[in-house]
């Protein structure tokens, strides 16, 4: 377990720790909490994690100015690597995009991500998907004309 997090790591740091997962084979968690790696950092690792790493099993990437862009990075990277199974985003700026992506692998029969490892709820209200801390009962009264994330 590698745990680097409030070390005010950017996107260059994140690079170098992508470098490191092209060729650590034994590292299965690792912490970047609370830095700022935003949307360049985390693709730098993303795209690691698509082809080059399957040892990796816990990312932590709270609160690190990503967008859905990084974020819908990340979601694609776990279609094609199935080690990763805990994932903790929270904290970041989620949009629509990001939200249909992980929609996709939180749902089904089979979900490619279980609820008790993450740290997030997906749901879609009108068609329209959202993500919620779980900790957090919403109950809709009236109807709302416009949600976003």
């Amino acid at each position: 377990h590698l745990d680097v997090s409030s070390n005010k790591y950017n996107a260059d740091g994140a690079k170098s720790f992508a470098d490191l997962l092209k060729v650590n084979s034994t590292l299965e968690e690792l912490s970047l909490c609370s830095n700022s790696i935003g949307d360049n950092g985390l693709i730098a690792i993303t795209e690691v994690l698509a082809c080059r790493n399957m040892s990796l099993k816990k990312l932590w990437v709270p609160n690190n100015k990503i967008t859905e862009v990084g974020l819908s990075s990340l979601a694609s990277a776990l279609h094609s690597n199935k080690s990763l199974s805990n994932i903790y985003i929270w904290g970041n700026e989620l949009g629509e995009k990001a939200c249909d992506a992980f929609q996709i692998l939180c749902s089904g029969e089979e979900p490619r991500l279980k609820p008790e490892n993450i740290d997030f709820q997906v749901y879609t209200v009108i068609m329209l998907t959202f993500w919620l801390k779980p900790a957090i009962t919403v109950s809709l009264i009236e109807p709302i004309s416009e949600l976003s994330c």
